[in-house]
C-alpha cells in the first residue's frame, strides 16, 4: 500500500464513499481493506494502487460480501493466511477465503449476539466475545484436522457482556475484558495443537492448566473497554470507561493506574514495551509513556500533533482556531474511533462513523518526549 508521503503530516486521511464505519481490518500485506458500513454487508477495497495523498479519491471496491443478517460489529484478518474472519449480532460467525470470498460457517450457538473477534498471531485459534447471557461468553476457535471444520469451545465466567480479547502473544493464554468491570485471564493452551513453551502470569502456568482455566481476576472501578498485551507478554494494558488506563507487569507482579485528563480511550495497543497508544472519544491519540519503573501520559499539547499548528480544545474537544471549528470529516468525538496496528507498519489507521480513515505516523509518536 501506499501510505503518505508526508512524514510531517501523521493525520491524512481518506474520506470512504459511505457514511460510516463499524469496524474495519487490514489484508496482512496492506493491499486490501475490508469495512462494514454500519450495516451487515462487509465491503473490500483494493489499495494496492490508490495513494493516501488525496482524501477526495477513495479506493476502488472489489466486492461486497453480504451473508450476514445482522450488523457486522467486528472483524479481523489473519497475519499469517487470507482468512477474514467476521461476526454479527446474528450470532453467526464467518471465515472467508481471500482468494474467492467463499464463507465458511462457524457455529457459535451463542444466544446473543457478537461483539469482537480476533485471531491470535499464528492464526491458528480465533476469539468471539459475545453479549451472551450465560456464563461462559467468550468462543475459541479452532481447526479440527479431521472433520475439516472451524469448531468452538467456550470459556470465561463474566457477570455481564464481554466488550473485547486481547490474545498472549504465545497464542496460549488470552484477557477477557468485561462490562462487570473485570479483567480476566485464562489458559487455552491445547496439548498437540500448541508448540509447549512456558507462559508464566501471576504464578500460573498456562501449559499446565487446563483449558478454559482462569490464571488471573483483576478486578476494576469501572467498565474494561480494551486492552492489550506488551510485545513480549509481560505487561497487560487496560483502558476503562472512567478514563484510566491499568497496566499490569507480570514480571514484577506490581500494577499502576494512570489517569487520563480527557474523555476515554475505547483501543488500546502497544508501540513498544515502554509506550502505548490510545484512541476513543477524543480527535488525537493519547500517548502513555514508560518513565524508569513508572507509567504517565505525555503532555496534551504533544498529544495532538495530527495538525501543523495545534488548535486549543474547547470542553468538547474540537479543534478552536480563529473562532472557526474544525469540520467533522477530522473525527467526530462523541463517536467511537477503532484502531488496528497489527496490519500497517508504519502507520496507526483509525476509522470514525463518519466514514473516514486516517493515518497517524508511528514514526511520530515514538519521537514524542
Amino acid at each position: 500500500m501506499v501510505v503518505p508521503t508526508n512524514r510531517k503530516d501523521p493525520g491524512s486521511l481518506w474520506q470512504m464513499s459511505c457514511n460510516t464505519i463499524s469496524c474495519f481490518c487490514w489484508s496482512p500485506d496492506t493491499t486490501q481493506l475490508a469495512l462494514c458500513p454500519g450495516n451487515n454487508e462487509i465491503h473490500i477495497y483494493d489499495t494496492s494502487k490508490i495513494s493516501t495523498s488525496s482524501s477526495d479519491t477513495p479506493p476502488p471496491l472489489i466486492t461486497k460480501l453480504c451473508d450476514h443478517t445482522d450488523l457486522v460489529t467486528s472483524l479481523d484478518w489473519s497475519s499469517s493466511s487470507n482468512f477474514l474472519i467476521s461476526v454479527s449480532e446474528d450470532r453467526a460467525a464467518f471465515i472467508w477465503n481471500a482468494r474467492n470470498w467463499f464463507p465458511t460457517v462457524v457455529e457459535l450457538k451463542a444466544p446473543r449476539g457478537a461483539l469482537h473477534v480476533a485471531w491470535n498471531n499464528s492464526a491458528t485459534k480465533f476469539s468471539v466475545a459475545t453479549s451472551s447471557n450465560s456464563d461462559r461468553k467468550c468462543h475459541i476457535g479452532m481447526w479440527n484436522a479431521a472433520a475439516k471444520l472451524w469448531q468452538s469451545r467456550r470459556i470465561g465466567r463474566q457477570q455481564a457482556a464481554l466488550t473485547s480479547t486481547a490474545w498472549h502473544p504465545s497464542g496460549m493464554a488470552i484477557a477477557l475484558f468485561s462490562f462487570d468491570c473485570s479483567c480476566t485471564i485464562h489458559s487455552v493452551y491445547v496439548p498437540d495443537y500448541d508448540n509447549p513453551q512456558s507462559v508464566r502470569l501471576c504464578d500460573n502456568d498456562a501449559c499446565k492448566m487446563s483449558f478454559g482455566a482462569e490464571m488471573t481476576r483483576i478486578q476494576l472501578t469501572s467498565w474494561a473497554l480494551h486492552g492489550s498485551f506488551s510485545p513480549r507478554g509481560e505487561q497487560l494494558a487496560i483502558c476503562c470507561q472512567d478514563s484510566t488506563i491499568r497496566i499490569e507487569n507480570f514480571t514484577t507482579n506490581t500494577s499502576q493506574i494512570v489517569s487520563l485528563t480527557t474523555l476515554p480511550v475505547t483501543r488500546l495497543e502497544f508501540l513498544n514495551d515502554d509506550m502505548l497508544v490510545g484512541f476513543g472519544h477524543n480527535l488525537f491519540p493519547s500517548l502513555v509513556k514508560k518513565y524508569g519503573s513508572k507509567w504517565d501520559v505525555l503532555r496534551q499539547h504533544s498529544m495532538v500533533f495530527a495538525y501543523e499548528r495545534p488548535p486549543p480544545l474547547d470542553l468538547l474537544g474540537y479543534g478552536v482556531s480563529n473562532d472557526e471549528k474544525y469540520s467533522s470529516d477530522v473525527s467526530d468525538p462523541r463517536d467511537h474511533t477503532y484502531i488496528d496496528t497489527q496490519r500497517c507498519k508504519e502507520y496507526i489507521t483509525t476509522a470514525s462513523t463518519d466514514g473516514s480513515i486516517r493515518f497517524w505516523s508511528i514514526t511520530d509518536m515514538l519521537s514524542q518526549q
